[in-house]
């Protein structure tokens, strides 16, 4: 059978932006695994078939120890379940995904870039400070020819490109994500 690992920061940005990829995966035949810090949605996410893994980030910290943590509980869970695929949604994930990527092979790796955000937009000194580290780390991931990243606006691909930090052939535009026009629909106006 074949396995997909989804690593999300957060369970509920699963439910919400994620969860409709997983469903229609397990339909078609795969085993799903979701490596996220689990909350209360852990139970609805289980009763659909998706494997859950408690995954120890934190988003906002810059601890050196907690973050190297977290990245050995990618390498650890990647090399112990053997998936085809990995898929690692928001810019933490990613980076990691990405560093952890020297420790284990898989088929193919899909990044999904909801947005450049703080690290690439801000002009404070932490954000440049911690872009120092995170440019070369994905211009080397993105090297790997089994791995795409996924952008959800064409500016955020042209300043990927701009930097010299992916090629526009490694970038797939998809707009926006999550949002079931079955449950949410624009009211009338009178």
């Amino acid at each position: 059978m074949k396995k997909i690992i989804f690593i999300v920061s957060e369970d509920w940005y699963f439910v919400s932006h994620r969860l409709h990829l997983a469903t229609t995966a397990i339909n078609n035949g795969y085993e799903v695994t979701l490596l996220s810090r689990v909350s209360k949605h852990q139970e609805f996410i289980g009763s659909l078939g998706i494997k859950t893994i408690n995954w120890p980030l934190e988003r906002r910290s810059l601890n050196p120890l907690r973050e190297l943590i977290s990245i050995y509980h990618i390498v650890h869970r990647v090399r112990s379940l053997k998936p085809n695929l990995v898929h690692a949604v928001g810019i933490k994930p990613i980076i990691y995904t990405a560093l952890s990527k020297l420790f284990f092979s898989v088929d193919g790796i899909v990044l999904a870039l909801g947005g450049l955000g703080f690290i690439f937009r801000s002009s404070r000194a932490s954000a440049k400070f911690i872009r120092v580290f995170v440019i070369p780390i994905f211009r080397l991931m993105l090297l790997n020819s089994n791995i795409r990243l996924i952008i959800q606006n064409r500016d955020d691909g042209q300043i990927l490109e701009n930097m010299n930090i992916a090629k526009k052939e490694k970038i797939r535009l998809i707009r926006g994500a999550g949002v079931s026009v079955k449950d949410f629909f624009p009211k009338e106006v009178k």
